[in-house]
């Protein structure tokens, strides 16, 4: 795995998120009460933008913007079949910057 600068946490206040390219993968950052989550940005159902995806803090699940269809931010896993899931990314913060491996 690499570890890649995606933003700073200034950049990416608490309940945004932003999509990113890293090494060929498209990727959706989250925020979500001060934790950094990422995932792939195409939904697998078709292939929606995840990085505008509507975010459940309370339930840490985002919701794709064009059908609706709720992951976990966790796991990836779509809410209604969990064989299904979006493919996840680790991220870490490090003074302040905000790093994803891939």
């Amino acid at each position: 795995m690499t570890r890649h600068k995606i933003c700073t946490v200034e950049d990416l206040p608490e309940g945004e998120s932003i999509g990113v390219e890293v090494d060929g993968l498209e990727i959706a950052v989250f925020n979500v009460d001060g934790e950094f989550h990422a995932l792939q940005n195409k939904c697998i159902h078709k292939q929606g933008p995840m990085f505008d995806a509507e975010i459940n803090a309370e339930e840490k699940t985002v919701y794709c913007p064009w059908h609706y269809w709720e992951f976990e931010l966790d796991s990836g896993e779509f809410v209604v079949d969990r064989d299904k899931r979006l493919r996840t990314f680790d991220v870490d913060v490090t003074d302040d910057e905000v790093y994803v491996n891939v």
